[in-house]
């Protein structure tokens, strides 16, 4: 390449300097003596610029880019060379160009390579290397662009279209999106298949209507095309219409088209979802003929017997043509879908095709010969069967519902017709039964009714049954003086049960509960309860709540059965957990403290946590005087209250410090929530946790909570501060790719680094996907984030767990530290763990400690961090000593 177009640049100050454009074997002369204008552009030039001699490749000069991009500043760089900030992984590499450089061999073409910032993380960069003269020194001008914004675009997008193509591509049917244009712009792999297309990249592209519809209705799909894209219609459900596949064949497909719309509301495509009906429409035209042909036969086979003699050679051939729809039809059959049999006039079977033979479980050979009431299940009534036999003997076509016996003694449920066949004179002599299984819908539809009234753990009638009835109850005794009491039984700590052994356990608990307060109730009712219009109602209200309705009752009678109710459940013994269940129970009573259904479910919540607050285990009726804990403990009124700190920016983050036991110095911060109330005063997470996780505001709440730890994460690292965040993520939000993008995005968009943060894991045994627990927190490890397992030696958390989520610290349990200087047992615990942790590369963080003997104890264990009042209480700032000094509740 030769130089051209050479150019002579003037300034006030500076003498004239010829620019000499790079080329293979030479070199270009870099400016010296320019101060107020080329050397201004390139000391403030978009891209960074390094100069380097060789061959020591000590750094000469760099521009103010390049020391943004390295983080470094420009005097700290020019004390170093190009080896000191290579990532290691691509040294060999920009070393092998850099030599070549030196060599007249030019780079001017970009290529990317990656550089270490000054806090470690590695840049990934594209470079662009040019031979210079260097005050008559032969050195390497090195241009570098920063594209870590590029690089987490690319991912981003990547991961979407990796996951909208794997949804495409698990759709059971044909599955297209079209644009404005009428084009295709996405299909999945079973709609290439059915279309006869090896590849999604012959479809994509292509007019829908003109390339894939018949034109003889291409037209009219147009139309509704339109109207859909105009915004006339939101969705056109399930309609036919042919598809024409490579070869020009017709497929039948049942669709099901709506809209997709952008952030802004505007439809931008249709998209379609279809099944291909082909064979199954294929099936009922092939049985249309065959019985408008088998009219036809019969029609003509009378007219022929009239005229025998002089039509025998015509009625032979009509007779092969019957053989020949018989043996189609038998095809048909034998390869239906539905359960198909033939029997004689007497109901004995004398056919019956593949499917009857899967269904039932009964081969050919075992029911030819039987009649179908072998089948039947004892649930059909008398009066459907003579119905059945009084209309197909009479000639007519019956339809109906059968619930069946299969050969092993299962039921199934099947839709049947079933067709009288006559000969000539109108005499039956055959019937034709065509089934259909509907066992999986009717399971379904009788699944989803009993769910609507029933719990599906307990058996007991559910909140919105009870409130059914409840309703009903009270309209009809507003006109009589009749009372009733409302009982609401809350499980005391229930929460500890399921964490510790399981929710399998936790279920099994419940359903013991369960029967337990329907005998009591049962004895209690009889013996205490006058009978009314209503048996007493057992109600599992939700998680660890019942609720027991007596009608006909007073407050003395509820009294009664409330506490031994309570007594039960004290008393209640467990074989399988060695723990004990208390209730906390509050009571209110119809009329005297509500009159409506929701006052009453009010009043006895009221009542419920006044018997908590009174120290649990009790019961606790109504009290008026108590009015004002209503607006206090009412868990609607908590939600509104959450959901409008949230509106309202009034969730708080706090810090508690971790103290390193190996300097006595503190580096990290665990990030509490708090929220602050309308007069100002902080809320502590005991009164809204429990709502929270009731109505799904977690998320929610957390997702505040560490956006604003990472704000002021971001100005401590500007500050120069050396502080790590600790934040809490519970094990459900594990796998949730939409948290994990905000998690990178807020990172990213924040510049926290992310070697500063460590993710403490809660509720390990919430996790339901441990595939993609694991692939989420690999995730944030590849960022550079630590991870921390909370709450280690109880519930579920295992070992298996350190291995399987790639931990680095595990926060002991608080339980085995508030007593290790009195129990021997915790404090062999606390060493094994340490002992195994260590083994495994993990740090050890001590929970609850409290006073200096147990700091000295966690030293002599090898216990690398400990958090407790003694080191800092929780605070909205970080200067622990301060924190030391603010109570915590």
């Amino acid at each position: 390449m030769k130089a051209k177009n050479k150019k002579t640049l003037k300034t006030a100050k500076s003498k004239k300097v010829r620019k000499r454009i790079p080329a293979r074997g030479k070199t270009v002369t870099v400016l010296q003596g320019d101060k107020n204008g080329f050397k201004v552009i390139v000391d403030n030039a978009g891209d960074g610029i390094v100069i380097n001699t060789a061959p020591d490749g000590k750094i000469v000069y760099v521009n103010k880019r390049a020391a943004e991009i390295t983080g470094y500043s420009i005097e700290e760089l020019l004390k170093t060379t190009i080896k000191d900030h290579a990532s290691p992984d691509r040294f060999t590499a920009d070393m092998e160009i850099y030599t070549q450089t030196l060599k007249g061999i030019n780079h001017s073409e970009q290529f990317e390579t990656a550089i270490v910032h000054k806090d470690g993380r590695v840049i990934p960069v594209e470079m662009t290397a040019t031979l210079v003269d260097w005050r008559g020194q032969k050195a390497v001008a090195v241009i570098v662009r920063d594209i870590t914004e590029r690089r987490l675009a690319e991912n981003i997008i990547g991961m979407e279209r990796d996951k909208t193509q794997k949804y495409l591509d698990i759709a059971g049917g044909i599955f297209i999106t079209i644009d404005r244009e009428q084009k295709v712009s996405s299909i999945n792999k079973k709609g290439c298949q059915i279309l006869g297309y090896d590849n999604e990249d012959d479809i994509i592209g292509k007019n829908w209507f003109k390339t894939f519809i018949p034109e003889r209705i291409s037209e009219q799909l147009i139309e509704v095309f339109e109207r859909l894209m105009q915004g006339e219609i939101d969705i056109a459900e399930y309609f036919e219409n042919p598809v024409l596949t490579i070869d020009g064949r017709e497929r039948i497909i049942l669709w099901h088209n709506t809209v997709l719309k952008d952030e802004k509301g505007n439809i931008y495509a249709t998209l379609s979802s279809g099944n291909d009906i082909t064979e199954l429409r294929q099936t009922i035209d092939e049985l249309n003929r065959y019985q408008e042909n088998l009219e036809e036969v019969v029609r003509n086979r009378t007219h022929e017997l009239t005229n025998a003699n002089t039509r025998l050679e015509q009625e032979i051939a009509e007779r092969r043509n019957v053989d020949l729809e018989l043996k189609k039809l038998l095809t048909v059959i034998e390869h239906s879908i539905n359960l198909i049999f033939i029997t004689d006039a007497n109901g004995t079977i004398e056919y019956v095709n593949p499917m009857f033979e899967q269904v039932t479980g009964y081969s050919k050979k075992e029911i030819i010969g039987k009649n179908p009431r072998i089948f039947a299940s004892g649930d059909t009534l008398k009066v459907q069967y003579e119905e059945l036999w009084n209309t197909i003997l009479a000639g007519k076509i019956w339809n109906g519902l059968f619930k069946n016996k299969t050969k092993d003694g299962e039921y199934y449920w099947v839709k049947a017709i079933i067709s009288p066949i006559m000969d000539e004179e109108g005499k039956v002599i055959h019937f034709l039964a065509v089934q259909e299984d509907i066992t999986e819908k009717r399971v379904s539809k009788e699944r989803l009714q009993y769910l609507t009234h029933y719990d599906g753990t307990t058996g007991l009638i559910n909140r919105a049954r009870l409130i059914e009835l409840l309703d009903e109850w009270i309209s009809n005794s507003q006109s009589g003086d009749e009372s009733g009491v409302f009982i609401l039984i809350d499980l005391d700590q229930f929460k500890f049960i399921s964490d510790t052994f399981g929710y399998g356990m936790g279920d099994e608990f419940l359903r013991r509960v369960a029967r337990l307060l329907q005998t009591n109730l049962r004895y209690l009712d009889a013996k205490y309860i006058k009978k009314s219009t209503m048996e007493s109602l057992l109600c599992r209200l939700s998680g660890d709540e019942f609720a027991i309705f007596l009608p006909a009752a007073g407050r003395a009678e509820g009294m009664i059965v409330a506490e031994q109710a309570r007594k039960a459940i004290e008393d209640f013994y467990q074989p399988d957990v060695s723990c004990h269940l208390t209730a906390s129970i509050g009571i209110a009573v119809y009329p005297d403290h509500a009159k409506t259904t929701s006052d009453l479910l009010t009043k006895a919540d009221v009542s419920m946590f006044r018997a908590k607050e009174l120290g649990r285990n009790r019961c606790h009726i109504y009290n008026s005087d108590e009015r004002y804990l209503e607006h206090m403990h009412s868990r609607l009124k908590w939600k509104e209250n959450i959901l409008h700190a949230i509106k309202e920016n009034r969730f708080e983050a706090w810090f508690q410090p971790i103290l390193d036991l190996s300097d006595d110095s503190v580096h990290h911060y665990e990030v509490l929530a708090r929220m602050r109330d309308n007069d100002g005063r902080i809320i502590m997470p005991g009164p809204f946790i429990d709502i929270a996780e009731r109505f799904g505001l977690l998320g929610a709440i957390g997702r505040v909570i560490i956006e604003k730890a990472l704000i002021d994460l971001s100005d401590l690292v500007h500050k120069g501060s050396d502080i790590t965040f600790c934040l809490n993520i519970s094990g459900r939000e594990l796998g949730d790719d939409e948290f994990l993008y905000f998690l990178q995005s807020k990172i990213h968009e924040l510049g926290v680094p992310p070697n500063r943060l460590i993710f403490e894991i809660t509720e390990t045994s919430s996790i339901n996907d441990m595939d993609a627990a694991i692939k989420f927190l690999k995730t944030l490890k590849l960022l550079g984030c630590h991870m921390a397992l909370d709450d280690f030696g109880i519930g579920f958390t295992s070992f298996l767990y350190l291995k399987e989520l790639h931990i680095d610290y595990v926060k002991i349990a608080g339980p085995f530290i508030k007593n290790i200087n009195k129990n021997l047992n915790d404090q062999l615990f606390v060493k094994a763990i340490a002992d195994v942790a260590r083994g495994m590369n993990i740090k050890t963080i001590a929970e609850f400690a409290e006073d200096d003997e147990t700091i000295k104890l966690l030293k002599e264990y090898g216990i690398d961090y400990a958090q407790g009042y003694i080191i800092g209480k929780p605070c909205p700032t970080l200067d622990y000593k301060s924190c030391s000094g603010v109570l915590a509740t």
